[in-house]
């Protein structure tokens, strides 16, 4: 039989991660750290290897994974950052911060679900770094790709800054047919942010802002840009290139 595993910090301190299996990654891994964070004890070697992946911090998150799902990651302080490193493909389902940056990486494609709850307060799904200033980095080394859970509100990530990299594309699916771009929760990435860098690789580079939009530099990456492929930015709003 294959079983989950839960591991939680007692005490209120922080739950520090060596190497935590669960049955070879066809179950659930749940880790909860009600007061402190939830460190990397192991430097670059992955701590968990799972189906999915459910952690809830206060201060913090910093994970290598091995999962098929982020089904949640969560923190709820103050600058409480969340980390994650995933060796191959992940579907990022809910990644959130109350006030603190996001930075996710995949070894492989990174598929982002929508939320389609229209309110800030109460996020469903995809990937929401909170707090002024905050920045979401998102790194794939194949693509970057919508969930395409169509819905009549949709939005795969919220940030002040936000970054995208993918080096087989950003936002541009393969399998869809091409007349599915811009369709309401279909193929481009759909945001809500005030800056944006990315690079679209040789897939091309398609995304969808609400509010107004600056083309910046973000971190270490300079505009939007791709080797092949077209790329598409737009925004209801007034947008900026620097």
């Amino acid at each position: 039989a294959l079983f989950d595993i839960r591991q939680q910090a007692h005490q209120g301190g922080d739950l520090g991660l060596g190497t935590v299996n669960a049955s070879a990654g066809a179950a659930g891994v749940t880790l909860s750290s009600t007061i402190g964070a939830i460190t990397d004890l192991n430097g670059g070697d992955t701590n968990v290897t799972a189906l999915t992946l459910t952690a809830a911090a206060v201060t913090g998150i910093d994970v290598d994974t091995a999962v098929a799902t982020v089904t949640s990651a969560t923190t709820t302080g103050a600058a409480a950052n969340i980390d994650l490193d995933e060796a191959d493909d992940v579907t990022l389902t809910l990644v959130t911060t109350t006030t603190g940056n996001i930075d996710v990486s995949a070894g492989g494609n990174m598929t982002i679900a929508n939320d389609d709850t229209a309110t800030a307060l109460v996020r469903e799904g995809g990937v929401h770094a909170g707090g002024l200033g905050s920045t979401a980095t998102l790194t794939a080394s194949r693509s970057i790709l919508d969930a395409a859970d169509a819905g009549t509100v949709t939005l795969n990530v919220s940030a002040t800054n936000l970054v995208l990299v993918g080096a087989t594309g950003v936002g541009t699916d393969p399998t869809l047919d091409p007349d599915d771009e811009f369709v309401v929760g279909i193929g481009q990435i759909d945001t809500a942010v005030t800056n944006l860098a990315g690079f679209g690789g040789t897939g091309g580079f398609a995304l969808a802002n609400t509010g107004a939009l600056t083309i910046a530099t973000v971190g270490t990456v300079i505009g939007v840009s791709a080797v092949t492929g077209d790329i598409d930015v737009r925004t209801s709003s007034p947008l900026t290139v620097n």
